[in-house]
C-alpha cells in the first residue's frame, strides 16, 4: 500500500510555493482543467499581478489569503504513484511564522522552495522579496522542528531574466547548500530540484527545459 506522507512546502513569500502546490496538484489530477480555466478568469477579473491560476485555486478559501498572499496553512490531499500526500502550502510572510512552524511540526517533508531568479548574479528582480539571507530562517524553522528529509525546489528556472544555465544552478546549488549544510542538513541526501511552478516543469515528470539536470523529478 501507498505510504501517507506529511509534506510542508515552505520558503520566503513570493517564492513560489503556492504555484507550485497549485500546478502539482493539477498534474497530479486533484484540480481539472475546468478548475484551472475558472481560477485563470478569476484572477484575470480581479486584475491581481501576484496571483496566476495555479497559485489562486490553492488558496481560493478567501480566509487564507489576504492581497495574494497566503496567511494560513492551506492543506491539500495529493496522491502520486509512490504516496498519498497531505500537501501543506505555508505563509512565507514572516509575520505568520508560528504558523509555519505548527506546519512544519507536523510534517515528514519540507519542500524548500527558493526563488531562483533572486540568487542567481546579474539579474534585476522586482518581484520578489527574497533577501539573500532571510530566506534562510525557515529552513532553520524546519530543522528545529525535527525535519531531516528536505527537498530543494529552485523555482522560476524559466523566468525571462534568467533562463536558468547549468552554470548558474551549480552555483545556486553550491551557494544555497552551504547554508543549508551550516544549518546541520546532510547535504547528501537533499536534491536540488530546478523548476517552473508556472509551467510545470520538472514536477511530475523530467522537462525537456533543463536538458543538463538528470536527477529527480519532484514526485520522484
Amino acid at each position: 500500500s501507498n505510504n501517507h506522507i506529511n509534506v510542508a512546502v515552505i520558503g520566503s513569500q513570493r517564492s513560489g510555493k503556492s504555484t507550485l502546490c497549485g500546478h502539482l496538484l493539477y498534474q497530479c489530477g486533484t484540480f481539472d482543467n475546468l478548475s484551472i480555466d475558472n481560477s485563470r478568469d478569476e484572477v484575470t477579473s480581479a486584475r491581481s499581478s501576484s496571483m496566476n491560476e495555479f497559485s489562486f485555486i490553492v488558496s481560493s478559501n478567501q480566509s487564507k489569503r489576504q492581497n495574494g498572499m497566503t496567511v494560513d496553512n492551506v492543506i491539500h490531499r495529493l496522491e502520486t504513484p509512490h504516496s498519498v500526500c497531505t500537501l501543506i502550502d505555508t505563509p512565507g510572510d514572516e509575520n505568520y511564522r508560528q504558523i509555519t512552524t505548527t506546519a512544519l511540526g507536523q510534517a515528514d517533508v519540507a519542500i524548500f522552495v527558493v526563488d531562483s531568479t533572486a540568487h542567481v548574479e546579474g539579474t534585476v528582480t522586482t518581484a520578489t522579496s527574497d533577501d539573500r539571507f532571510g530566506y534562510l530562517e525557515v529552513a532553520q524553522i524546519a530543522h528545529d522542528e525535527g525535519i531531516r528529509q528536505l527537498i530543494v525546489a529552485l523555482t522560476k528556472v524559466d523566468d525571462q531574466g534568467v533562463h536558468l544555465s547549468e552554470k548558474q544552478y551549480h552555483n545556486l546549488v553550491e551557494n544555497v547548500g552551504f547554508s543549508l549544510d551550516k544549518i546541520g542538513f546532510e547535504l547528501s541526501a537533499i536534491p536540488f530540484i530546478p523548476i517552473s511552478g508556472l509551467n510545470g516543469n520538472n514536477l511530475v515528470h523530467r522537462s525537456p527545459g533543463t536538458p543538463w539536470y538528470d536527477g529527480p523529478y519532484l514526485t520522484q
